[in-house]
């Protein structure tokens, strides 16, 4: 029996699971689907493709919420790429965890709706190179909801709800009725691949060559790298230098400091500077 065969008597045995979750969608407050649903609807579908595919759909639906002018070619590249490893065979994952990686850190400065669009993007390359273990092969989960965990394992689909939500439900955030509709829209996705896994259900246009040319990726300083913050550093070390002098002769290497960001300063035990 072909993959075909399989996933259509999967869909026949699964109507009534599926109309359970809808109705898991509406009961809830916030419109949220439970991770644990999610992780038994696609355990019992068992299939890595149909998984990746079913998250490739979720970025590309919530893909144009991302409104950088400058990434957008670059991100939309990384999507296309994405989008063709899954349903045409070309590429490999190493090359798209390598170009996630490269944009990974700009992603994360952005604001709340554009950074989830965009992580939605560099997780559905991981989970490409990785299986779909994170929902297939989930270590050591006794029911967990998203909210208990980072977000740097947060899934696909999770990301993308929030972005199309406009904000994470386990801090009160977005809009329960536009989330609602993401998980209805979500089970839709996974029915729909289940009967017919090999075109592509949302399209997106792969960015022309001059365009990436043209873009690059913008530089961000970290925070401790920033002047104002490299001069209050410099202070703590010249103030502690000064104290050591004054009660010790003995020569050391370095020195560790320990502060926390006060809204008058920097507080380094009982000195804020």
């Amino acid at each position: 029996m072909n993959i075909k065969t399989l996933l259509s008597h999967f869909m026949k045995s699964k109507k009534v699971e599926i109309s359970e979750l809808r109705a898991v969608i509406e009961q809830s407050g916030n419109g949220h689907l439970p991770l644990s649903c999610r992780v038994e609807l696609l355990q019992s579908i068992g299939n890595v493709e149909i998984v990746n595919k079913v998250f490739a759909e979720c970025c590309k639906k919530v893909y144009p919420l991302w409104g950088n002018e400058i990434e957008d070619t670059l991100l939309r590249k990384l999507l296309c790429s994405a989008d063709e490893c899954l349903y045409h065979g070309k590429g490999k994952a190493d090359a798209l965890v390598e170009e996630a990686n490269r944009l990974r850190n700009y992603v994360e400065g952005q604001s709340c709706t554009e950074s989830m669009a965009g992580w939605a993007v560099i997780s559905l390359c991981y989970s490409i190179a990785d299986h779909a273990d994170a929902m297939l092969e989930i270590d050591e989960y006794e029911g967990e909801d998203d909210g208990a965990f980072e977000y740097e394992v947060w899934n696909t689909d999770f990301f993308a709800s929030m972005a199309f939500a406009g904000g994470n439900p386990f801090v009160d955030e977005g809009d329960a009725g536009k989330r609602r509709e993401f998980w209805n829209w979500y089970l839709d996705t996974v029915e729909t691949l289940c009967r017919k896994s090999d075109v592509p259900l949302i399209r997106i246009d792969a960015p022309k060559k001059k365009e990436v040319e043209q873009n690059t990726i913008p530089q961000r300083t970290q925070t401790y790298q920033t002047p104002a913050i490299l001069s209050k550093i410099q202070e703590v070390i010249d103030s502690a230098l000064m104290l050591y002098d004054k009660d010790y002769n003995d020569k050391w290497d370095k020195i560790i400091i320990s502060t926390r960001c006060m809204a008058v300063g920097l507080r380094a035990k009982n000195a804020v500077i």
